[in-house]
């Protein structure tokens, strides 16, 4: 069956193709409740692409514990691989580098998949995580020339607009990004990923008044912190706030949106501790249980550090709570990622 994209999906059924909309649709807003694709999945083990789906949904937790639950997902796509199509088998050896934490591999097999089947914009969001994964910023360039390729057969997608808004931000193409990212709202008023690349553009070009405004007006969006981007996004209309004179403004988002709906999540971890160092940093106190809270938080997995990125603002939450036997073992833990990453992460 062929899914509304016009993509082919093996042993799919009507009820397998709307589990294939449903987790394109969510992941695509980054708007959380994704949950659905583990039971579809389950109902489904002639169907690949739902079970390499099921394993996304866990790689995006970006911990041992996602990976181990992603490893079965993916043993569930090979036992039915066999009859698969050429997407999905390189699908398939996408999430196999992505569950071995080989970012620079999982980006060359989806752009591989996305150069072939530009309609399949869940390879290409998945792929955007793994520029994220590897520095944004210096994946620049290679996300632009990505979304280029793409944004022909996609232009009236708001969320693919939305991605192609923030690469351009991300290369500096500030006039380019505040068109893509405009007409991605205009597309759908409600659309988390443009908003977010709307806010960099406000705070990279120092363009805060209308930032404020534009962010602000978007707030009553944001309806489900925690699982989407939604918390993310308050995060940098907190920011927006604090460099406004607002502290009062970015507490209240700190409380409301910022943390406290997944503190397992490592990505509403790294907000937290980024907006209370930022909130410091203006001169504002921050109250030392905050800092234990976000600490203990960041117990669970002390001795994991996948993201150099995120492993960063953990261990500077567990310094400023003296936390020092727990630091200690994050460092050994990025010490040990260093030694078994690929060649290029190793010299990053």
């Amino acid at each position: 069956m062929l899914c509304s994209h016009g993509l082919p999906t093996t042993g799919a059924d009507d009820a397998s193709i709307a589990a294939v909309h449903s987790f394109r649709d969510h992941l695509m807003r980054m708007a959380g409740g994704n949950e659905g694709i583990l039971d579809a999945a389950e109902a489904a083990p002639q169907c690949p692409l739902l079970q390499l789906y099921a394993a996304i949904f866990w790689l995006y937790a970006g911990t041992r514990a996602g990976n181990i639950e992603a490893e079965k997902w993916i043993q569930g796509a090979e036992g039915s691989i066999a009859d698969a199509n050429a997407r999905e088998k390189s699908l398939l050896e996408a999430c196999r580098r992505w569950q071995v934490n080989d970012p620079e591999g999982t980006i060359d097999l989806l752009e591989e998949i996305t150069r072939k089947y530009p309609r399949d914009t869940v390879a290409a969001k998945a792929c955007e995580f793994n520029y994220y994964l590897t520095g944004q910023h210096f994946q620049a360039a290679r996300f632009l020339s990505h979304m280029e390729r793409l944004i022909g057969a996609n232009s009236t997608d708001p969320d693919l607009q939305a991605m192609y808004a923030f690469a351009h931000e991300l290369s500096g193409n500030y006039d380019k990004a505040r068109q893509c990212g405009e007409k991605a709202v205009e597309l759908r008023f409600a659309t988390p990923w443009a908003h977010h690349a709307l806010s960099h553009l406000a705070l990279v070009t120092g363009d805060l008044g209308r930032g404020l405004q534009e962010q602000e007006d978007f707030l009553p969006t944001w309806n489900n912190p925690g699982p989407s981007i939604h918390g993310h996004n308050a995060w940098h209309l907190a920011v927006l706030r604090l460099q406004a004179g607002d502290p009062e403004g970015c507490r209240e988002l700190y409380e409301s949106h910022v943390w406290g709906h997944m503190p397992t999540s490592k990505g509403e971890q790294a907000d937290a501790i980024s907006l209370l160092w930022r909130m410091e940093l203006q001169g504002e106190t921050v109250p030392a249980r905050r800092w234990e809270t976000l600490a203990e938080a960041c117990m669970d997995t002390a001795d994991e550090a996948q993201s150099p990125f995120v492993t960063a603002h953990r261990g500077y939450a567990l310094a400023r709570a003296g936390r020092t036997a727990e630091l200690e073992t994050l460092q050994s833990a990025l010490e040990r990622e260093a030694r078994q990453g690929t060649d290029l992460r190793r010299s990053v």
